[in-house]
């Protein structure tokens, strides 16, 4: 009599061969559900929620300020902090590494004047350009 575990149903595989593939099966679909689930993390936009120590070479030389961002998945908020500690209000994104933020500037006259900065960041270090009048200026940030 052949053993109820090692019996041909007909497909040319023994039962104990058909358990051993059903729990390779099993094993290969929770890593494949694994991977997409560690790719789909891997898409998320680093986190830059914080104060940032921002810094830019101007024509009078070095210039510091603080930027003060907050972060909903890639959306961006929060405040830049200019000459004499004045607050602008900021806007933004991020997707993956890259950064982009538009700084409001209120004059005097009422006018409002933007300006955007593109980056990329780099845990915690960011740095990119900005178009600011008839140049392009460089940037640094750093985490605080």
């Amino acid at each position: 009599m052949i053993h109820s575990d090692t019996q041909d149903p007909g497909w040319g595989f023994t039962m104990c061969s058909m358990t051993m593939f059903r729990r390779l099966m099993t094993v290969a679909a929770v890593l494949a559900l694994a991977a997409v689930a560690t790719a789909a993390a891997d898409d998320e936009p680093v986190d830059v929620s914080g104060l940032w120590e921002f810094s830019w070479q101007s024509r009078r030389g070095a210039r510091i300020r603080t930027l003060e961002l907050e972060q909903d998945g890639t959306e961006l908020t929060g405040i830049y902090y200019g000459e004499g500690g004045a607050e602008h209000p900021l806007t933004g994104s991020i997707e993956d590494d890259r950064i982009t933020f538009t700084v409001s500037y209120a004059s005097d006259t009422g006018r409002t004047r933007e300006t955007t900065y593109r980056g990329t960041v780099a845990g915690d270090t960011m740095a990119g350009t900005t178009q600011w009048r008839d140049r392009i200026v460089e940037w640094q940030a750093r985490r605080r």
